[in-house]
């Protein structure tokens, strides 16, 4: 069995009347998945810190540079098996909270939109089990600050 070890990172930013705002990505239909909205994700290259992999993953994503004093790892790791293409995946959780709002996030060819959504909305849009378990976790550790 492969195993391939990657990110999930949620930026995080005030949005207007006092709520909290996530950006999430829409990944487009194909002959394997359905379309679906997600976090940023991506794969950590070979040597590569989950930081560094992170920090990479958000500026080819969403062409946003962030800085570690804004960079929170979760502390959350956990494993996708997915046993159709023999192959275990293990993501380290990250958040970015605190970018400047005038930042404009621009999307890498792998989506084909964004949007900004309500904390307590989040849950609805996501679709891989996967991507709803690590939003429970980030959920906790906004809501407990």
């Amino acid at each position: 069995m492969k195993i391939k070890n990657s990110i999930e990172c949620y930026i995080v930013r005030e949005g207007s009347k006092g709520s909290i705002e996530v950006l999430l990505l829409h990944k487009p239909e194909t002959n394997r998945h359905p379309a679906f909205w997600q976090p940023i994700t991506g794969g950590i290259e070979n040597n590569e810190k989950p930081i560094d992999a992170c920090i990479r993953e958000v500026k080819e994503e969403a062409n946003l540079l962030m800085n570690l004093e804004i960079l929170k790892d979760l502390n959350y790791k956990f494993e996708i098996s997915l046993k159709e293409d023999d192959l275990v995946i293990k993501k380290s959780l990250f958040m970015c909270r605190g970018l400047d709002p005038a930042l404009q996030v621009k999307i890498s060819d792998e989506h084909d939109d964004f949007m900004w959504v309500r904390l307590e909305e989040v849950s609805g849009y996501l679709f891989w089990d996967s991507n709803k378990n690590t939003f429970k976790e980030l959920y906790k550790v906004i809501t407990k600050d």
